[in-house]
């Protein structure tokens, strides 16, 4: 079907951009994170006081403990940088925009 027949049109950038996921504090704890991957291999990055961490995990890194626990997703492994400056910290952070933009997917 021909959209520009139908009278539907989209402006696909402006409206993925509505949808963009922005963080307006540092996020401080993992699960708190800036999410990236492609549904494969993701993982979370966040803040610490002088850098950045991230977590790297794949769908189908699972540790199979025991019978009673069952399966249980690990990390593949985590990467720290340190500025070794309070680059995050509050008290020198003026002011702070992370975003996630669905429609440039960066």
């Amino acid at each position: 079907m021909n959209t520009a027949t139908a009278g539907f049109k989209v402006d696909y950038p402006a409206y993925l951009s509505k949808h963009d996921i922005v963080f307006l504090s540092p996020p401080d704890e993992g699960w708190e994170g800036f999410p990236i991957g492609n549904g494969n291999l993701g993982g979370m990055i966040w803040c610490t006081q002088s850098g950045f961490r991230m977590q790297v995990n794949k769908t189908d890194t699972w540790d199979h403990t025991d019978e009673e626990v069952g399966a249980v997703l690990r990390s593949c492994g985590q990467l720290s940088i340190d500025f070794g400056a309070p680059c995050t910290d509050w008290m020198y952070l003026d002011d702070f925009e992370g975003r996630l933009s669905l429609a440039e997917a960066r």
